[in-house]
């Protein structure tokens, strides 16, 4: 089954965020990705999301901030 949306994957590791969306596409879902809570908030606003995979610590903030923006 294929989301109807994309999922956004967040994390500032860019090796990880690689590596998440590369497998989700091998798994024919879309992904979307972002750099930190500032880019997050961003493409959140910008379209609907199936599902957001997000890392805990980053620069800019934590993954609770996401959860409490969505």
């Amino acid at each position: 089954v294929t989301l109807a949306n994309p999922i956004l994957v967040i994390d500032d590791e860019k090796d990880i965020r690689d590596l998440v969306a590369f497998t989700l596409l091998r798994m024919k879902e879309k992904a979307d990705t972002a750099d930190g809570v500032a880019d997050a908030k961003a493409k959140i606003d910008s379209r609907p999301y199936s599902l957001i995979l997000t890392d805990m610590r980053m620069p800019d903030g934590n993954g609770m901030e996401i959860l409490e923006y969505v």
